[in-house]
């Protein structure tokens, strides 16, 4: 049965390289603008965060001390946004930072 990808899919031996400029999608030729290729991950990591935070803050205006099991259950939610989307804001934070020195060699 043929693969989705193609019969040599997983039979190259190497990735691609990533480019240093990312080409936006939709502009014309007159208007060459092109992004550093830090500038995605980076976003994304800013992002994230951004959303961590808010979720946090949320989640810990709901803490009470009169009630226990709700107490309890924010604390559940706040560990598992940080279980959850923390790795993903580490892992664009390091594409940006890999594509922040490729960028300056």
């Amino acid at each position: 049965m043929l693969d989705v990808f193609g019969p040599e899919a997983f039979e190259t031996s190497s990735r691609a390289r990533r480019r240093r400029w990312v080409k936006p999608v939709g502009v014309s030729r007159a208007r060459k603008v092109r992004l550093p290729s830090y500038a995605s991950p980076a976003f994304s990591a800013t992002a994230l965060t951004a959303l961590i935070l808010h979720l946090m803050v949320d989640l810990a205006s709901r803490l009470t001390l009169s009630d226990p099991a709700g107490t309890l259950s924010a604390l559940v939610g706040m560990g598992a946004v940080l279980v959850i989307l923390l790795p993903f804001a580490v892992l664009c934070a390091k594409r940006a930072h890999a594509a922040w020195t490729r960028a300056g060699d």
